[in-house]
């Protein structure tokens, strides 16, 4: 079975093929670079956006630069394990909801979808 961090990877690359992940280094909506230690939040109708302290889905501006630089690497999938595996399992809520969100579905199967991937 798929840990959290390989699911968390596909799903990033899956949203960022499809169109759907905005520029993870920037506030979308403002284009305002990130601050390190502010906190921000990927909400499906607005990008990335800054959200409370307390907000607990929701990674520091510098945990989102290290997503996006990874994201920029020739070998995408492997530098997100590599470098941001622990960043991927906070992100699982987050990516499932912005996945249901766009793709209309109520449940996006990305372990199921895996495995059918795998085995063609």
């Amino acid at each position: 079975m798929p840990k959290p961090s390989l699911d968390g990877g596909f799903e990033l690359l899956l949203l960022r093929e499809l169109g759907f992940l905005p520029s993870l280094d920037v506030q979308t909506l403002s284009l305002q670079p990130l601050k390190p230690d502010d906190r921000y939040a990927l909400v499906p109708e607005a990008g990335l956006q800054w959200v409370p302290p307390e907000e607990r889905q929701a990674l520091t501006g510098a945990q989102w630069q290290s997503l996006q630089q990874a994201l920029d690497d020739p070998m995408p999938f492997a530098a997100l394990l590599r470098e941001c595996a622990d960043l991927l399992g906070l992100l699982q809520r987050p990516l499932r909801h912005l996945l249901n969100y766009h793709c209309g579905v109520g449940a996006f199967r990305t372990r199921q979808m895996m495995l059918d991937i795998q085995s063609l």
